[in-house]
């Protein structure tokens, strides 16, 4: 695992990288760690779904979670459960033939009442709107979807809410939220 901190106006930033899953944190002016968030893709996106919404794993020091192109799968010891899940925002192709889509719709409909967003990437597979894609636009959108996602959730920034739903405005994405 690698760390990176980035320090901004007295306020620490530390970004640890795992192949599997990023968590990121700030440190406040004491130095404790507050306003947890956990992201990943593919195999990160189905450990942040562990770490958020199976009962094997759960670690409620996860403020906010953006899980993308998770796989559903089960973990020992443990079975989903949406209740006591923090905000999570969801992002996958509807063509994922790696990680079906419906994983995605199934992991939706587990969180209840947890405030909740789904962005689709219309024609989007497992890889390309994500890393590796010429397309921008989609590497755009969930770039800033994820941006926005966490500074509502993480930082509760004025505009976040707003900068999010813009995202869902954009071609081949849509945007399905439950933000109460």
């Amino acid at each position: 695992m690698k760390t990176l901190t980035l320090t901004v106006n007295g306020a620490s930033v530390v970004y640890l990288y795992d192949p599997s899953a990023h968590i990121f944190y700030r440190r406040d002016s004491s130095g404790t760690r507050s306003h947890i968030g956990a992201s990943g893709q593919s195999l990160g996106g189905l450990t942040t779904f562990g770490l958020t919404l199976n009962t094997c794993c759960r670690d409620q020091r996860i403020d906010a979670a953006v899980p993308m192109a998770g796989p559903l799968f089960p973990f020992p010891g443990g079975d989903y459960d949406g209740h006591g899940a923090p905000p999570t925002l969801i992002i996958h192709g509807d063509a994922d033939d790696t990680a079906p889509y419906d994983d995605a719709l199934t992991y939706y409909d587990l969180l209840g009442t947890t405030p909740k967003a789904l962005l689709t990437h219309i024609g989007g597979g497992h890889i390309l709107p994500y890393v590796g894609s010429g397309d921008r636009s989609a590497q755009g959108a969930t770039i800033d979807a994820a941006a926005a996602f966490f500074d509502l959730y993480l930082k509760h920034e004025r505009g976040a809410r707003e900068r999010l739903l813009a995202v869902g405005e954009r071609a081949r994405v849509r945007l399905d939220t439950d933000l109460e």
